[in-house]
């Protein structure tokens, strides 16, 4: 009866604790104040002290009332620690009314705290599952009696001020939270005290942060530094290879890395940029910006073989690492992966070898409560788990090209799960869905089965709108405040199912100011057909912006279908990164620093000849290597990075060791052709790439030094001499005796010492030969050539047009050149043929004229001869003919395409935005065109140069000199277009300085004698202090107005029915004696090429709305 009663008591009291817990959000009972009374306070010691004063008395009255005692003992740890003894057990002593250094048995204690666990875990508190280690007993108590109160004020200050250095997390971002409170506690100094620092460490929910976040984004005095959103690079891991995520920081600062004591710096472009590791064995990394602080990774200790790291499962992010000389290390439920430096092969982990030799790599599973442990030889590394509930969102992620990764809404559910020492079967819980721009919150009471429990997402039910969104899930027991488990993610309510390139499946539209389309890139909304339409498909990326509340924003940037390759190099002192185009060629030597990535959204190989270096981009999207790399792979008969998909190749890159020769000169005699040259050190082996240009046929002839290649039927043959060994003079000759007839391009390629490249001078100019062959002998060209052309097939003339096409885009070296300037006159010949140029074949001329310079040629390099130049014509076609041209990501040929879709349907180009969207306040009809659709009428010119000086920033100037702003679809004939033309005119007329004496002075004469006569009013959007002399400015306005003016003239032999044989007579007026058109024309759109297509552009919208607006008159 005795026993009854006294139970009876404690259960009153037990009550009273639970009812005051019940409307607490506090997990830490030490940190409730009123949670214990004092008349309660006394009670239980007296208890206490009449029941003898033990461990074991207390232990009973643990699990009699948990609440009551647990509360009993927190609350006494407050008041006694540092007060009256400076140990855990010497308050237990005087909370039983003992004296602190009363005796206690190991025994005794290790009951009491094994009771103490149990008695938390039945109140779903928090309590450290360390169980080994130094004090391990201790820090459960510390926990629940929480960081001391004469702390807490010093506590929040160090918060404040690392948020006031660092800046802070995105507020309800739980993952940026908790990452950001995990190195907040990694900072602390050891004066803030032992005690506190491991009850900050034992806080795994961020109960303190939390309790300080709640202040400081709501405080009225917080300043905007505090509350800027905190700068942090991450340790990631990605497959089996490492890398460092950098965030861009503002414009012109720098990211420094430290490796190992190796140092580099980086100037991230994009929003961010991943920075692999070299090697897995990489030890310590420290990553710092100017006026910043400094972060600090130690992904391994030594280099001894018996450490491992943990990154979590989900984001990819460094968790810790660790030794086996260590006792253990505790984690919170849920997936994560090891990469150990040695094998483990156990019923709960699994690890395969990675890529580096001395590298494993494998992916667990913790839940509540677990116990594993690492056995190697006689040692044992525990790994504990916390007792905690966890929340998971399952469903379709999306991972984007960069950005913050999020989910589809279709099909999501939210798993729960709850530790079974929690007595789940006895307890209700609930989950409270909520979003961080204010929607509705719903609460679901939990069936918890086998201690877990899910709800289905779905957004309409929770009456939630379309929208990119915040989701945060709470998990209580059922009408407490308490929080037992917190996770956010990122979900794209509305959108069912997104896949590789940018193609998605949307239910639902975003409801309006969900996307800020301003801030967006390549994006338009199509409410027609309920879609988010990509403008610009040429271009790698879209952008998308969404508004996640008032104040938050998030960018997402999302790879369209293709592949990518990002090469970067140090420049100004930094390593920059800049996107290539496909099939780009780059020359490199074995001091070569310059590094690619490839990203490709196809199921993919990536090869050079027979390397296969890369297996799949569909389980690895991205590939690294460095250009030394690729060139340690190069040989003889493989220099080309090539994309497989089905087998089929799509060339990527070409590597080129250029090998330099000098005095190269040619001779020929009837049957034989004679090259020497002289080179630093001699060939041992040259091959000679031969190509029939009437038949396109191929030969390779490879020759070895003083070994004669017998001339076989059908076969070039030769030798390849040193003639003098000291001076390196070597000499090939080719016997073409048994030769089939036709016009010879020869191409050089050789080895020195077993490095394979291709013949060039310091001048990087193409060394080659042409010859001519008729019956086994070396003639000159004549006439009769063209004769045989003109029976070919229109298909054999296309085809050869377009091969001496790219003959001539090449820079050749001068006698070289003049062994085949032949190739002009066949190419000039076929320019004139029906079959060649005609309405029906203008796209795919205007495609092929397109000239991308190459990194092997010249940098002063300008083609001598383009379409263009020897036939205007191709400029003066229907509209509508330029509609099906082959873009290649190329402005002016963009230019090109949008005229095509101007003259199919003008009003359609507005709306799909192919054109800058402030276009439309240039016409006369604006409002009409905004509220009906109507058809734009009367473009005024004088109103676009108006306003163009206000749609291009001095900001955009900057991103566009660092090369980080090309004008895409979108762009067209906005500030942006305009600025982009008149810098690459300046860029190309600067470079083109050498090597173009007699081109270069006769347009510049041309341009302002031409201008003199012809004024134009152009703005100019470059700054003032751009320009490097005084009349290079005055040079710009002219290659501006004659550009506008020529134009004009083209495009008005569509419109106006003109000719275009008055103006080029009058421009003849204005060249030196010697000059042809033609050639001065071809250099004109060498270097003003996009200049003059920005200009077609415009005035061909100009005609077009001229003819809108007559055809409305008439209608009237």
């Amino acid at each position: 009866m005795k026993k009854s009663a006294t139970n009876n008591v404690f259960s009153s009291y037990e009550l009273e604790v639970r009812k005051k817990l019940k409307g607490s959000d506090t997990p830490y009972l030490g940190l409730i104040d009123g949670l214990i009374s004092q008349n309660t306070q006394k009670f239980v010691e007296n208890a206490l002290v009449k029941a003898g004063g033990n461990l074991k008395n207390f232990e009973k009255g643990l699990n009699i009332a948990p609440a009551l005692f647990v509360s009993y003992l927190s609350h006494s740890l407050r008041n006694h620690l540092g007060a009256d003894t400076s140990a855990i057990w010497g308050c237990i002593n005087l909370a039983m009314g003992r004296k602190a250094e009363a005796s206690q048995t190991n025994e005794e204690r290790r009951c009491l705290w094994l009771a103490f666990r149990k008695a938390c875990k039945k109140l779903e508190l928090p309590v450290s599952n360390r169980l080994f280690g130094p004090r391990y007993m201790v820090d459960a108590y510390l926990e629940q009696a929480g960081v001391p109160e004469a702390s807490l004020p010093d506590l929040m200050g160090q918060l404040e001020r690392y948020a006031r250095r660092y800046g802070l997390p995105e507020q309800d971002d739980i993952t940026a939270q908790l990452t950001w409170y995990e190195s907040f506690k990694k900072a602390l100094k050891s004066s803030f005290g032992k005690q506190n620092v491991r009850a900050l460490l034992n806080d795994s929910q961020g109960y303190y942060l939390r309790r300080y976040l709640d202040e400081a984004y709501t405080s009225e005095e917080t300043s905007e530094d505090t509350l800027s959103v905190a700068i942090f690079p991450q340790l990631m891991l990605d497959g089996d290879e490492i890398y460092i995520k950098l965030p861009k920081l503002e414009d012109g600062v720098a990211w420094e890395i430290e490796m190992d004591g190796n140092r580099e710096v980086i100037l991230v472009k994009d929003k961010e940029q991943r920075y692999y590791l070299e090697s897995l064995a990489t030890k310590n990394i420290k990553v710092t910006y100017e006026s910043g602080p400094p972060f600090e990774f130690q992904l391994w200790h030594s280099d001894r073989d018996n450490q491992f790291a943990i990154f979590d499962a989900d984001t990819g992010a460094l968790v810790g690492s660790h030794c086996l000389s260590e006792d253990g290390a505790v984690f919170s439920p849920g997936q994560y992966i090891m990469l150990s430096r040695f094998d483990i092969n156990d019923t709960w982990i699994t690890l395969d070898q990675t890529y580096q030799q001395g590298f494993f790599l494998g992916f667990f599973e913790l839940v509540s409560g677990d116990n594993r442990g690492i056995k190697r030889g006689p040692v044992t590394f525990l790994i504990h788990t916390h007792d905690e509930a966890s929340i998971l969102f399952e469903g379709d992620i999306v991972v984007p090209h960069s950005g913050k990764s999020f989910y589809c809404s279709d099909g999501l559910c939210v798993n729960i799960k709850i530790p079974g020492e929690w007595e789940p079967r006895v307890s209700s819980y609930e989950l409270e869905l909520y979003t961080s721009d204010g929607e509705a919150s719903h609460r679901h009471t939990l069936s918890i089965e086998n201690c877990s429990a899910s709800v289905n997402l779905d957004y309409c039910s929770l009456d939630w709108c379309a929208g990119f969104k915040r989701v945060i899930a709470v998990v209580r027991r059922h009408g407490e405040k308490r929080v037992l488990a917190r996770q956010s993610a990122l979900v794209w309510c509305g959108l069912k199912q997104y896949n590789s390139g940018f193609r998605l499946d949307i239910k639902e539209l975003p409801t309006d100011n969900s996307i800020d389309v301003d801030s967006s890139n390549n994006i338009r909304i199509d409410t027609d057909s309920k879609s988010l339409v990509v403008i610009d498909p040429d271009l790698p990326f879209v952008e998308v912006c969404f508004n996640i509340t008032n104040r938050q924003k998030t960018t997402i940037k999302f790879a369209l279908p293709g592949t990518f390759i990002y090469i970067s190099d140090l420049k100004d002192g930094f390593r920059q990164e800049q996107l290539l185009p496909l099939g780009s060629t780059l020359s490199c030597s074995y001091d070569d620093t310059r590094r690619i990535r490839i990203f490709s959204t196809d199921e993919c190989q990536v090869k050079l000849g027979s390397h296969i270096l890369h297996h799949r981009f569909d389980k690895k999207r991205w590939f690294k290597t460095s250009l030394t790399a690729l060139l340690d792979k190069v040989d003889r008969d493989q220099n080309a990075l090539t994309l497989w998909c089905s087998g089929y190749p799509t060339l990527l890159l070409k590597i080129v060791s250029p090998l330099y020769v000098e005095d190269w000169n040619i001779k020929s005699s009837t049957r034989n052709l004679e090259i020497s040259f002289c080179t630093p050190a001699g060939f041992s082996q040259v091959d000679i790439h031969a190509t029939n240009l009437m038949s396109r046929s191929e030969q390779f002839v490879s020759l070895n030094v003083h070994d004669t290649s017998t001339s076989q039927y059908g076969q070039f043959g030769g030798m390849l001499i040193h003639q003098d060994a000291d001076t390196k003079n070597q000499m090939i000759s080719l016997d073409i005796e048994n030769v089939p007839d036709g016009l010879w391009l020869l191409e050089f390629s050789g080895s020195i010492e077993g490095k394979w490249g291709r013949f060039t001078n310091q001048r990087h100019d193409h060394l080659g030969a042409g010859v001519i062959i008729e019956r086994g002998h070396i003639v000159p060209f004549t006439n009769n050539y063209f004769t045989s052309l003109q029976t070919q097939s229109s298909n054999d003339k296309q085809q050869l047009f377009e091969l001496t096409n790219r003959i001539l885009k090449k820079c050749f070296e001068l006698n070289s050149w003049q062994s085949m300037h032949w190739i002009k006159d066949i190419w000039a010949f076929l320019l004139n043929d029906p079959d060649i140029i005609n309405p029906d074949q203008l796209s795919r001329v205007l495609s092929i004229s397109h000239y991308r310079a190459r990194e092997e040629d010249s940098p002063s390099w300008v083609p001598q001869v383009h379409i263009g130049g020897f036939n205007p014509d191709i400029y003066c076609g229907p509209s509508k003919s330029y509609k099906r041209i082959d873009a290649q990501n190329s402005v002016r040929l963009k230019s090109m395409k949008v005229i095509g879709e101007a003259g199919n349907s003008l009003v359609n180009t507005l709306r799909t935005e192919l054109l800058d969207v402030a276009l439309v306040a240039a016409f006369e009809n604006r409002g009409a065109i905004v509220t009906e659709r109507a058809s734009p009428r009367n473009l005024s010119i004088q109103i676009v140069q108006a306003m163009l000086p206000s749609l291009f920033s001095e900001s955009q100037f900057k991103s566009l000199v660092a090369g980080d702003l090309i004008p895409a679809l979108g762009d067209m004939l906005g500030g942006r277009h305009l600025a982009y033309c008149q810098y690459e005119f300046l860029m190309k007329s600067r470079s083109s300085q050498v090597g173009n004496e007699f081109n270069r002075p006769t347009l510049n004469s041309l341009l302002f004698r031409f201008i003199r006569e012809h004024e134009n009013n152009v703005p100019v959007l470059i700054p003032e202090d751009y320009f490097e002399y005084e009349n290079e400015r005055n040079l710009l306005i002219a290659a501006c107005s004659f550009s506008s003016l020529f134009a004009k003239q083209c495009r008005s032999v569509f419109w106006e029915s003109r000719s275009l044989n008055e103006f080029c007579a009058e421009l003849t007026q204005y060249l030196v004696d010697g000059a042809k058109l033609e050639n001065i024309l071809s250099y004109y759109l060498g270097v003003s090429g996009n200049l003059f297509h920005y200009f077609l552009l415009l005035w061909d919208v100009y005609f077009i709305s001229r003819q809108q607006a007559s055809v409305t008159m008439e209608g009237i």
